[in-house]
């Protein structure tokens, strides 16, 4: 038939091998789930190279990475119940009357940038946006201060949702000062 015998009765040795470092990293991560294959080298007395090979070979990574870290702002919890939903009653607001605002993110090149948009409800135009590296007040606030900048008007009304970054100290108290009435998205 053309097959070797040696592949029909002999068994790779390397694969259960293979088998027991998969185990042994995966217990490694239990306990410090943001080692890579140099921490886990050091970690398990091993080289480098054949915990990468078994990383690979098995589509293991670390459940924690460093760099994949999100920076999120610090919400002040005592604004969680200040806030209602004013705007669900106004049928046909003017223009410039109520601005909302929202944070996304995208992912590009194994890093997250975060935009902000401030936009118009009465006409669905984008006011301002702003493009950043940390999902935070500071993003927010500076998208705000240009759209206002750009249009010489304060909206009576701000919508957004209950996300840390609009619940914060500084937006809640730039809001205040300026008699902009926040309006938050209702609890689910």
């Amino acid at each position: 038939m053309g097959i070797n015998t040696k592949n029909i009765y002999n068994q790779n040795k390397k694969e259960g091998k293979d088998l027991l470092v998969k185990d042994q990293i995966e217990n490694v991560f239990k306990t410090h789930p943001a080692y890579g294959h140099r921490r886990l080298a050091l970690e398990l007395k091993m080289n480098k190279k054949k915990i990468r090979r078994i990383m690979k070979k098995y589509h293991l990574k670390p459940p924690r990475l460093w760099y994949q870290k999100k920076y999120l702002t610090k919400p002040n919890f005592k604004y969680q119940n200040e806030f209602n939903n004013l705007i669900k009653e106004i049928k046909f607001p003017k223009e410039n009357e109520i601005w909302a605002s929202d944070l996304t993110y995208i992912k590009f090149k194994d890093m997250f940038i975060y935009l902000s948009a401030v936009c118009d409800i009465s006409n669905n135009e984008v006011v301002s946006c702003n493009l950043g590296n940390r999902h935070d007040s500071v993003l927010v606030l500076k998208t705000i201060k240009e759209a206002i900048k750009k249009y010489n008007q304060l909206p009576k009304y701000f919508h957004f949702d209950r996300g840390t970054e609009n619940l914060n100290e500084n937006c809640i108290n730039f809001f205040k000062d300026n008699n902009i009435q926040g309006s938050c998205l209702d609890k689910v």
